[in-house]
């Protein structure tokens, strides 16, 4: 068996050796790490299997005396035997998951094009080249009862020390991506249960689709409304121009672009949602100021701005104008974000409720809108949302047109989300 194991530790090694000089990726990354620990990190390997090579070539195993039968000692060197054997498979199969991805550990850096790579073992453990290493050097120790096996602690130590530097890298590369990965997987050693629970929660949160679509209409020649949708699926904007100022669109389309890339900015921050929605806000209407000021024909511009965002298994709103966000459960509809026109204010007020006159004199009026140099009010909360659900953003050139039962009734049909919003649209244009 020693003959096999030093075939296997010298075979691993001339493995990785090759590998490396034929991975094209290798070459295109510079770290930044210390000439030291460059060093270490590229030693380390080679001398774990010097180490090995030597305790099993001299059978100086530094043994724990063991008064058992040649049964039980039998047994315990099968056991080291498969913890070996299993971390040898572990590292090629490591390796050759990764590809052209692979990069030294005193190397590491995020490439151009890179991709995370989730699949072979790295489905269930972050990190599977260390669990191999550690497997790889344990097996020995098992199989010679060496009082050496206690260098697997400090082994691990470093193990975890280099995957934490790795993963701050990875973190920043693939953002909320990598999150999500985390927290499904272990470290270094697999967690099947942890996996298999936390896949299944993300599965059920994670898993919305969307469309989105904006349409003039037939009373405009131009379109005023903005939307966009993260590819990922983390927030939603819609922004509405005020038609009755010049640079409508214009607004509606400094609002979305600030969002945007406010949100990807700081999505991964430690902001607390609330706070990071509502800085959300101020950025889009202070670039919308600024614009103001640089255009005077322009200095009255302004536009609604509703933001949805899902961050932390938890649905947000943040929300200035009367763009609406619904909400549809199980057959019922609600409109979760409040108008902020002076009729609704007065509805809610309990003044001139259902009034048809002053609903159509100035049921569009605004008394909050972005472009305004102080928001006094900002609508931001939490949205219960249970598997089944639908959300629906849109502007007032939707909700005029159409009645709440209306959209109740399109948002309960069983198709797709951008099936769903084409009728939307179609039947506002009716």
């Amino acid at each position: 068996m020693d003959i096999a194991t030093i075939g296997g530790i010298i075979g691993v090694l001339a493995y990785w050796e090759i590998r490396e000089v034929f991975t094209s990726q290798a070459d295109k990354r510079r770290s930044k790490h210390p000439r030291t620990a460059k060093i270490a990190m590229r030693t380390l390997l080679p001398l774990i299997g010097v180490l090995l090579v030597g305790q099993l070539v001299t059978e100086a195993s530094l043994s724990v005396p063991l008064n058992v039968t040649d049964t039980t000692e039998t047994m315990v060197e099968l056991i080291g035997a498969v913890i070996f054997w299993s971390g040898i498979a572990c590292a090629v199969w490591s390796r050759e998951t990764l590809g052209k991805h692979w990069a030294h550990a005193a190397d590491y850096q995020i490439v151009p094009g890179q991709t995370l790579v989730t699949n072979g073992p790295y489905r269930w453990v972050r990190h599977p080249m260390y669990t191999a290493l550690l497997a790889i050097f344990t097996g020995v120790q098992v199989m010679l009862t060496s009082w050496l096996i206690i260098l697997s602690l400090p082994l691990y130590g470093v193990m975890v020390w280099q995957g934490r530097k790795e993963e701050v890298l990875l973190t920043k590369a693939f953002g909320h991506t990598y999150r999500v990965y985390q927290k499904r997987t272990g470290m270094i050693w697999p967690r099947p249960f942890r996996n298999m629970l936390n896949y299944s929660t993300h599965f059920v949160s994670m898993n919305h689709t969307f469309a989105a679509q904006t349409d003039p209409g037939k009373a405009r020649r131009v379109n005023q409304d903005r939307v966009e949708c993260d590819p990922e699926g983390r927030y939603f904007l819609v922004a509405d121009g005020m038609g009755g100022h010049p640079g409508g669109e214009e607004a509606s389309s400094l609002a979305v672009k600030a969002a945007r890339e406010y949100l990807d900015t700081h999505f991964e921050s430690d902001t607390d949602t609330g706070e990071l929605v509502k800085q959300t806000i101020l950025e889009a209407n202070h670039r919308i100021r600024e614009a103001q000021q640089a255009n005077p024909e322009h200095a009255e511009m302004g536009t609604t701005l509703t933001i949805v965002v899902y961050r932390e298994q938890q649905w947000w709103y943040a929300h200035v104008g009367d763009s609406r966000v619904y909400r549809w459960h199980e057959g019922t509809i609600e409109q979760v974000t409040p108008d902020h026109t002076w009729v609704a204010e007065q509805s809610r007020a309990g003044e001139g409720e259902n009034d048809p006159l002053l609903e159509s004199m100035f049921g569009h009026i605004l008394f909050q809108h972005m472009g305004q140099e102080n928001l006094n009010r900002i609508d931001i909360d939490t949205i219960n949302v249970d598997s089944g659900d639908r959300l629906l953003l849109c502007s007032d050139g939707l909700t005029p047109e159409l009645s709440d039962e209306e959209i109740a009734g399109h948002l309960a049909q069983e198709v797709s989300c951008e099936e769903t919003v084409n009728a939307l649209i179609s039947a506002a244009n009716e």
